[in-house]
């Protein structure tokens, strides 16, 4: 294993153990910071196989992505009113069952891992959530997943009678008949789309939102919501191919209802939280759409979209999450005018709004850019319904953003008591946009690697 490679694996697991003896919060962001380094430097060696674990550049896309969240939660962690250090072992926990998840070469070990990362993420909202029903939302949470993962274990367990292993190396050479392949792709889709959350699977993701901590919230949303995207092309494509073929259409009308559901209840809801909750379901809605369309551009795109929200969602709820800190309320219509004494948080926000609807030069406009030409390519005029919950979402985030900070003057409106954003909030809102705007306007590098992992799927 290469020295890279055991920074990854190993750093978080020393740092809580470091960081349960002493509670020293430099080390822990220092050692977050060397293994944002190292996951930078992971992008750029070839693949890495090490017994059940195998980093392409499709799991280091990930990885990179997972070091990054992680680094600038605990950094805002320094703003938040709760001091806990099992806060910060809960983060850390979360990012080591991800690493593991990204890197599986071994369908009991992408299992593991698909199921452990909810425990410090249930944890994380029970424990620090911020209203009465967060344990409500966690044990939502918790069951829903679950229990729609008993399906993906006895789908692993029909692979292993089939081909007597359960390394994923017998992917490419695993052919059952096409009944038997529809079954299976039942019987992996359904865990996959319930964790999306696709429509009509998707009523848990709001509450957790709600409920969650902002740090509960942008690990969610940046990072747990993407490891449905990962599965559909790690293990659901080159699995049921003929299958996958056989249901597009079925996932394509799913999408669109909810992606369109999802666009108007954002339009209907007051609390900020809710909104951008209901933005990711449209987001992700259009990434899977992506993924069978069955064709290297839309894959391509589907992938660059989802790794670009986490960066979009990330900022928003760090965002969101400075108001609430401040005020205690999430309500849109209690804000206005912040600009007048928050001006470096209402150009953050607004330019997050303007990303979230894929404005050119940000990571957003260029991948869903490819999906939606993908999807031409393959369905004629079809791609024209693709449209109508992106336009719907963007619309109602500008004008959302416009009323939070540019709104009408009112008598003891909210920018008489506003205070402007501490360091490191600064820090984390304006790192977000800095990766947003690079992955916008440079995107050879992460195309061209995907590209040659796509030729390989």
């Amino acid at each position: 294993m290469s020295l890279t490679l055991s920074i990854i694996f190993l750093l978080p697991l020393t740092s809580i153990f470091v960081f349960l003896l002493n509670s020293n919060r430099i080390y822990i962001l220092l050692s977050s910071l060397i293994h944002l380094v190292a996951s930078v430097f992971l992008l750029y060696l070839p693949v890495q196989d090490f017994y059940y674990i195998k980093v392409d550049f499709f799991a280091s896309l990930f990885i990179f992505l997972t070091s990054l969240i992680t680094f600038l939660c605990l950094i805002y962690l320094y703003n938040d009113s709760v001091n806990s250090p099992l806060y910060t072992v809960y983060i850390l926990l979360t990012e080591i069952c991800l690493i593991f998840f990204f890197s599986a070469s071994h369908f009991l070990l992408f299992f593991a891992a698909f199921e452990s990362v909810l425990i410090p993420l249930a944890l994380i909202i029970g424990s620090f959530g911020s209203r009465n029903l967060r344990f409500v939302a966690a044990l939502q949470l918790f069951y829903y997943t679950i229990l729609s993962s008993f399906f993906m274990l006895l789908s692993f367990f029909y692979i292993y009678t089939q081909s007597n292993t359960l390394s994923m190396a017998i992917i490419p050479f695993f052919h059952i008949d096409l009944t038997n392949e529809c079954i299976l792709w039942t019987a992996l889709f359904f865990p996959l789309a319930v964790k999306t959350p696709l429509f009509p699977f998707h009523v848990w993701l709001p509450q957790a939102h709600v409920e969650a901590p902002t740090i509960g919230s942008v690990l969610l949303a940046a990072l747990v919501l993407k490891m449905s995207g990962f599965g559909y092309i790690r293990i659901l494509l080159p699995l049921c191919p003929r299958a996958c073929m056989w249901f597009g259409f079925f996932v394509f009308c799913i999408c669109i209802i909810g992606g369109s559901y999802a666009a108007f209840t954002a339009a209907s809801q007051s609390d900020l939280k809710r909104i951008v909750a209901a933005s990711s379901i449209v987001h992700m809605s259009y990434a899977v759409i992506g993924v069978f369309n069955m064709d290297s551009l839309s894959i391509i795109s589907s992938i660059y979209a989802m790794f670009a929200h986490g960066l979009i969602s990330a900022g928003l709820f760090f965002a969101i999450g400075c108001i609430y800190s401040r005020y205690g309320e999430r309500d849109i219509s209690l804000y206005t005018n912040l600009h007048k004494k928050m001006p470096r948080f209402s150009f953050a926000f607004v330019f997050l709004a303007f990303a979230n609807l894929a404005f050119p030069g940000t990571a957003n406009f260029p991948a869903e850019m490819g999906v939606f030409l993908g999807t031409y390519a393959n369905n004629g005029i079809m791609p024209l319904l693709l449209m109508l919950p992106l336009v719907l979402n963007g619309a109602f985030n500008i004008w959302g953003a416009t009323r939070l900070c540019f709104g009408p003057d009112k008598a003891g409106d909210t920018a008489e008591k506003a205070v402007e954003l501490t360091f490191a909030e600064s820090f984390v809102l304006y790192s977000c946009i800095a990766f947003i705007l690079f992955f916008g306007c440079d995107t050879q590098f992460i195309m061209a690697g995907l590209e040659e992992f796509v030729k390989d799927l």
